[in-house]
């Protein structure tokens, strides 16, 4: 279907078919995600142990190990939080309200971890796509009307 598509339209065929599939991909991720974590009922405390910071292109990248104690038994995690600014390292080191899973404590959820899905990739995909698309069908139309003037 590509090779049938005018020379200019093609580019934007593939930047939109991918970043359907992106779109899609993270869409269906987060709704998965939801629902294997929607067991998280029970609010408990997580104490940070250990906490590391690094610089990428992506901003600070703050990885925290933490513990918690539920049913007389201790748990542990590592969370992963990404900021654009740089925070002091003793933020991390703070406790954490977070759900759990009584019937599997292992199993948690905690706000602002990347572990949680951020919309804007969603959103961002879902532009390029429509956008993408756009131009597409304008250069095919573009193309029509170049056959149809001569």
């Amino acid at each position: 279907m590509i090779k049938k598509l005018p020379t200019g339209a093609r580019k934007f065929a593939v930047i939109a078919v991918i970043s359907a599939l992106c779109a899609v991909w993270t869409g269906l991720d987060s709704i998965r995600y939801y629902f294997s974590h929607k067991s998280c009922t029970e609010r408990v405390t997580a104490h940070a142990e250990h906490v590391e910071m690094s610089l990428d292109k992506s901003g600070y990248t703050y990885t925290v190990d933490y513990t918690y104690e539920f049913g007389g038994s201790d748990h542990s995690f590592e969370a992963v939080f990404i900021t654009k600014e740089t925070r002091d390292i003793n933020y991390y080191y703070s406790d954490k309200d977070i759900l759990i899973d009584p019937d599997a404590p292992d199993k948690h959820f905690i706000r602002d971890s990347r572990k949680n899905h951020d919309p804007r990739f969603l959103v961002v995909a879902v532009m390029l796509t429509i956008v993408c698309t756009g131009l597409m069908l304008k250069k095919i139309q573009d193309e029509k009307d170049l056959h149809e003037v001569k």
